[in-house]
């Protein structure tokens, strides 16, 4: 199976909530969405919502 295709069935299997980033990355030149590149970027964005959910006494004052 070729990067490419590997690239295109990551990228549709991902939920709704990518949509944002799945929209970013499909603007970019094929030849730019390597497998290592995706992972790394789709690494990132996991990294970036975890620091954004609230955690300990953040999430319990939210949820009253």
């Amino acid at each position: 199976m070729k990067d490419e295709d590997v690239v295109m069935t990551l990228l549709d299997s991902l939920p709704p909530s990518f949509e944002h980033l799945i929209t970013a990355l499909e603007t970019r030149p094929m030849k730019e969405l390597t497998l290592d590149f995706i992972t790394a970027r789709l690494m990132y964005e996991v990294s970036k919502r975890k620091e954004k959910k609230p955690q300990g006494d953040d999430a319990a004052m939210l949820s009253r």
